[in-house]
């Protein structure tokens, strides 16, 4: 079975490929959400680079949020476009599931994404056990939250809020650099776990997760309020 990975609600783009649990190949961007102009041609290339087709194709793992409401959007329309084309199912990732699959940790596993406005995207898992369901929250509340036990912080939190953490959570551990953001093979993973389920939809029910509403539309409910 050939699943490709794809998340853009990060920072980062990153795309993956994995065939019957071998990662082929992965593409990572660090470059400043220009997610638009660079998801495509790097999957186009990581195809053509592996051999493989889109054609091929049998699941296309989708993180669907939460994170960055357009980087959310552009992945949504490219593996709509994609799953239509050639009738392939979706698997529809949490980013923060994702995430916690970056790397393994005989513990706890937080992922936290800088949400602006005084908060952060927040989910934690033990093993596949989600111990602390995606929400936006403080940063203060969600440490309140965490078991007093070392925890693996992932995400762009980390360099955001990495002082506040280490100052009111004392069993701290943080990915290392190059394991802290998305990545295409974390969502690869999942969707894998998710095809073993059953838990796979069609190109017209991908159903992005923003957890909160976007400026637009937060600023159109306030001048509705005062009308």
């Amino acid at each position: 079975m050939l699943i490709a990975g794809i998340d853009t609600t990060g920072v980062a783009l990153s795309v993956a490929l994995i065939e019957n649990d071998v990662l082929l190949g992965e593409t990572f961007l660090h470059g400043g959400k220009k997610h638009l102009a660079t998801l495509m041609p790097a999957l186009q290339g990581l195809y053509e680079m592996t051999g493989r087709s889109v054609q091929q194709t049998d699941v296309f793992g989708l993180s669907i949020g939460p994170g960055s409401f357009t980087g959310i959007r552009i992945g949504a329309a490219a593996v709509q476009a994609l799953a239509q084309s050639t009738e392939k199912p979706v698997a529809q990732v949490d980013s923060l599931r994702a995430l916690c699959e970056n790397m393994p940790f005989e513990g706890v596993r937080c992922a936290v994404m800088d949400a602006r406005r005084g908060e952060v995207y927040a989910a934690a898992y033990r093993g596949d056990y989600c111990i602390l369901t995606a929400q936006a929250i403080s940063l203060s509340d969600l440490l309140a939250a965490l078991p007093k036990e070392p925890v693996l912080f992932f995400g762009d939190g980390v360099p955001a809020y990495g002082d506040q953490i280490r100052q009111e959570f004392s069993n701290a551990v943080f990915a290392p650099q190059e394991l802290l953001y998305q990545r295409g093979a974390s969502v690869c993973r999942v969707a894998a776990k998710m095809v073993r389920t059953g838990q796979l939809s069609r190109f017209d029910e991908i159903t992005p997760r923003y957890l909160r509403l976007s400026q637009a539309e937060r600023m159109k409910q306030e001048r509705n309020h005062e009308k």
